[in-house]
């Protein structure tokens, strides 16, 4: 495999290490420091992917940016007979899928055992599926598995004390009530490489609440949560956040309870973690605060009524076509051929629904999307251009390289005749569709509007766009572009 390879594992190790230790900013750097020296925008290399799925969920609280980068790595990790790798990201993955109160998809994704009896495979397998279990309200399996963690950890304290297994087991233990066994967990745990650890704090706090004790718990919360989200730890902060809230409305400080709850809620919720989203809803209406359920949540049933009478929209349309199509046909058996578009057309649908966004139509080897189609979001160019790049990369591994088009403008949306389709016309619509038919395979072409509205995203992801002037068929000026090279990484789609 190399030494890119060798790297990369050496990588992966060090920023797991420094996200155990609550040391977000070097892992980061870390990251930063590999792809400037190692220039890894070209590799393929799934643990570079699972670094970066890692940092997007765990520091940043993105489960939605981890989500994609996972899904293109762990095929390439089996591909590649990483046999070990592909499964550690089945388990993250199964843990994005938790954050994302997606808790079928979790079900499906984890492995039913450990994928080796060592303790470190056994440890990181627990890891996840007490998360999804205690996600799904599932106490019993939870208080099992914490069982588990609390039996190996009993035979050999120093192996077995992971400080990031040590707050979860802890948290099982208590939310299915029997917080002595916490206490006896935490006791029989070897934490003295952790007393400086937020994760601990957190540990000792959650157990002095659980045993009546909301004053004593205070502090050590308290100085867990804002060491945390001082960390840019996000994913560990807001629950240390949610504990510390509610020591404060057990010691009769409501209002502060109320406004920690409050801006977890908003950041978990801008984020798009919703199991934290969820988990804030439900304390404050346990201290009788209402609050609304999300709108995604209530757009299911509205959406359709929304947008049956044509209404001009600020849109973002993708078109993506299958390149090469014609050479295929002559190449592949037709049953063979007709599995792949089927499958391409599943990963598109995905991508497109998972970002908010709507199959216009299909056209043979073509499809169009289009996002924003009830006019109540303003993110919806990176949604789109996520997944466009999610599903460029996917058709890619399935022998499928396509050619995208994005732009973004007004259109009008709607249904044009009764019992008919959505769909949207306009000059956006036709430009995307001659941006896709002037990009060459695996790259994409945004719009000028459509590069201005994501640009602060594609500098974040280390993402170069080209600009160009282009003449297009149907403009009769030329139209200036900005190209995305095929060398752009898999896991481009939400870098961290």
């Amino acid at each position: 495999r190399g030494y890119d390879w060798i790297a990369s594992v050496a990588l992966y190790n060090s920023v797991m290490d420094n996200l155990h230790h609550c040391r977000v900013r070097q892992a980061k750097e870390q990251l930063s420091h590999f792809q400037a020296r190692f220039d890894p925008r070209g590799t393929r290399d799934p643990a570079y992917l699972q670094i970066q799925a890692l940092l997007a969920i765990r520091a940043d609280g993105e489960p939605e940016r981890a989500r994609p980068l996972l899904e293109s790595a762990i095929p390439q990790a089996e591909e590649l007979g990483e046999t070990l790798f592909a499964a550690r990201m089945r388990l993250d993955l199964t843990y994005v899928y938790t954050a994302l109160d997606r808790l079928d998809d979790a079900r499906r994704t984890i492995l039913r055992e450990p994928v080796s009896p060592e303790r470190s495979e056994v440890m990181y397998f627990l890891y996840s599926r007490l998360a999804m279990n205690l996600a799904a309200g599932e106490l019993d399996a939870a208080r099992t598995d914490a069982q588990k963690v609390f039996d190996f950890v009993g035979e050999s304290p120093r192996l077995g004390s992971e400080i990031y297994l040590i707050g979860r087991t802890v948290e099982a233990f208590i939310r299915a009530g029997f917080p002595a066994s916490a206490r006896a967990f935490l006791n029989t745990a070897a934490t003295e490489g952790f007393q400086a650890n937020p994760l601990l704090w957190r540990a000792q706090g959650r157990i002095l609440l659980a045993e009546g004790h909301p004053a004593e718990a205070r502090e050590p919360l308290e100085r867990a949560a804002r060491a945390l989200q001082a960390a840019g730890y996000l994913d560990e902060a807001w629950p240390a956040r949610r504990s510390y809230a509610q020591a404060m409305a057990e010691t009769g400080d409501r209002a502060g309870a109320e406004g920690e709850l409050k801006a977890v809620l908003a950041e978990a919720t801008a984020r798009g973690h919703r199991l934290e989203a969820r988990y804030a809803r439900e304390q404050l209406r346990a201290i009788g605060v209402d609050v609304p359920e999300p709108r995604a949540a209530l757009e299911t049933g509205t959406i359709s009524a929304s947008i049956r009478e044509p209404t001009e929209r600020l849109v973002t349309v993708i078109f993506v076509d299958v390149r090469g199509y014609t050479a295929l046909t002559a190449r592949e058996a037709p049953q063979q051929l007709a599995d792949q578009i089927a499958t391409f057309y599943r990963w598109a649908e995905d991508e497109v629904r998972r970002h908010q966004g709507l199959v216009d139509r299909y056209a043979g080897d073509a499809i169009m999307a289009t996002f924003n189609v009830t006019g109540a979001r303003l993110d919806h160019p990176v949604q789109a251009l996520q997944a466009a790049l999610a599903i460029r990369d996917k058709a890619a591994f399935a022998g499928l390289p396509v050619g995208i088009g994005i732009a973004v403008g007004p259109a009008v949306v709607g249904q044009f005749s009764q019992g008919s389709a959505v769909t949207a016309v306009g000059e956006t619509i036709n430009l995307a569709a001659r941006l896709q038919a002037a990009s060459p395979e695996s790259e994409l072409l945004l719009s000028e509007e459509a590069y201005r509205r994501t640009r602060d995203w594609l500098a974040e992801q280390g993402l170069p766009a080209a600009e160009e002037s282009m003449t297009l068929k149907g403009f009769s000026q030329p139209v200036r572009a900005y190209r995305l090279a095929s060398h752009s990484p898999a896991g481009a789609t939400d870098a961290a």
